[in-house]
């Protein structure tokens, strides 16, 4: 595979969501509240279609299972670990929790959710919740059912701003914010609090307060992340974080950068065009590079802005 692997996005309506990924990116959409692009995905709830004529017929769950020693640098993961979205919150999600890839298998039959953000665009004074301020488990249940948002702890965001979740912290993201996110391939989510919205048929939205009792830290985890920054003529990087899953960085290229990975890696254009490998590129397009191409120095070229997700295991 000499191509880079092309995806077309999946988009997902969400009660929170809005029209910004039209507006911000040009995509196709239907006129409803569109909360979610999976940009890159093979979850089984939305995998994305392989745009390259070689793989027509193929979707990047059934491409994972038929190649992934060629492509996939023989990935130890029996699904494809990654999923990439962005964000469009019209409105606020609910406060929420993740499990870590243990108590997802064991309960969910689905992998944990460890994710990050990037933020960007945001509205003036915007803010998530990350974390919460109870001591013990009665004093957060107490708080919980008497609707106190004390409970939650605050963080003001701007764009270019750059947050790590792991699996088991408390968050959400609020009003007005457009994140780009890198997680585990996962669809399993705990809700706590959601403002008490009903969904299309009038119904409160469910809560799952049992189970995310059972991974909510007290008191709460800080994490601390920095983001180391090489900058020069040609190009500024940023690189945000590195676990066990994936090693995240943005690009804002002013002539020519090179990247070099040892597995394989996610490549979305958040802004601006120009070519890699030769193949044009250009803003809203998220793509591959297989392991095809691992250990070698491959040149992005051009006025762009990428996030560049390399697989870790």
């Amino acid at each position: 595979m000499k191509e880079i692997i092309r995806l077309k996005p999946v988009f997902k309506e969400r009660i929170w969501g809005g029209q910004k990924l039209k507006s911000y990116f040009g995509y196709h959409i239907p006129d409803k509240n569109i909360g979610e692009c999976w940009a890159i995905s093979a979850h089984k709830n939305g995998a994305c279609d392989i745009l390259n004529d070689h793989y027509k017929d193929e979707n990047l769950l059934s491409l994972y299972e038929k190649h992934k020693n060629e492509l996939f640098a023989n990935d130890p993961s029996p699904v494809f670990p990654l999923l990439v979205k962005i964000l469009d919150a019209n409105q606020q999600l609910s406060v929420q929790i993740h499990p870590d890839d243990a108590y997802a298998l064991e309960h969910e039959k689905d992998l944990g959710k460890t994710e990050c953000w990037y933020v960007i665009d945001a509205k003036d004074q915007a803010n998530i919740i990350y974390g919460h301020t109870a001591k013990t488990k009665e004093e957060f249940l107490n708080k919980v059912k008497n609707n106190d948002l004390s409970l939650w702890s605050y963080q003001n965001i701007k764009p270019h701003d750059f947050i790590y979740v792991p699996a088991t912290t408390i968050h959400a993201i609020n009003e007005g914010t457009f994140i780009y996110e890198v997680q585990e391939s996962s669809d399993t989510t705990y809700r706590l609090y959601d403002y008490d919205r009903r969904d299309d048929q009038g119904n409160p939205r469910d809560l799952h307060l049992d189970k995310a009792l059972d991974i909510i830290n007290f008191p709460a985890n800080k994490v601390i992340q920095e983001t180391k920054e090489e900058k020069n003529d040609a190009f500024e990087m940023y690189h945000y974080v590195t676990n066990q899953y994936f090693n995240v960085n943005r690009y804002v290229i002013k002539s020519k950068a090179t990247i070099n990975f040892d597995t394989y890696a996610l490549v979305s254009v958040l802004n601006g065009q120009g070519t890699i490998l030769g193949q044009t590129i250009k803003k809203g397009e998220h793509f591959i590079l297989p392991s095809t191409f691992k250990q070698q120095d491959i040149d992005i070229v051009g006025h762009l802005e990428i996030m560049v997700t390399l697989r870790v295991y």
